[in-house]
């Protein structure tokens, strides 16, 4: 008889933006970012949102990238996941903000900012370097899940189950 072993996956959803269609310039007339570059990037969260989620989101992990810079938790200074999905489970509407760098007031060196909205869409900004932005937002594929590793002490359950069989086998053995 097998006991299943307790594994927490997490759930996980890759966003891709459209291009970018306006660019500004930053320090020096000049900006990083080209009509080439847009938001990429995804979030991992120990479940999956479920039908009909309006909230917002706390990750386990996650990674954006606006085509110059790449933000993800070792680097973060400011994340805000607000997520609604339908009832199948997809998302539908979301404002997720991302940004990096030490604060001048108000403002980061690496600003993301992801919206469903189609007047805003997408937009990345670098404080010295320019910004760029779209007005079209982008599509969410569908959850996939990353496999979980063991826990230790399911582990352990399992070895100490595994040598109790060893045993009960050993002494069949011996008996016959």
């Amino acid at each position: 008889i097998g006991l299943p072993l307790p594994m927490l996956a997490d759930t996980g959803y890759s966003y891709t933006g459209n291009y970018f269609d306006t660019l500004q310039d930053g320090i020096g007339g000049t900006t990083p970012y080209t009509t080439s570059d847009r938001v990429t990037g995804s979030f991992l969260v120990s479940s999956p949102l479920g039908d009909n989620f309006n909230g917002t989101v706390t990750p386990t992990g996650y990674s954006f990238s606006d085509g110059v810079n790449t933000d993800d938790p070792t680097d973060s200074g400011i994340v805000d996941f607000a997520i609604t999905t339908d009832a199948t489970g997809e998302i539908t509407s979301w404002n997720i903000n991302v940004g990096s760098g030490p604060a001048f007031g108000s403002s980061f060196l690496e600003f993301y900012s992801i919206t469903s909205d189609s007047i805003t869409g997408d937009s990345a900004s670098d404080f010295l370097g320019g910004g760029a932005s779209n007005t079209s937002p982008g599509t969410w594929s569908n959850p996939y899940y990353v496999a979980a590793t063991p826990e230790p002490g399911s582990i352990a359950l399992l070895g100490t189950g595994l040598l109790g069989l060893a045993g009960m086998v050993r002494r069949k053995i011996r008996l016959s």
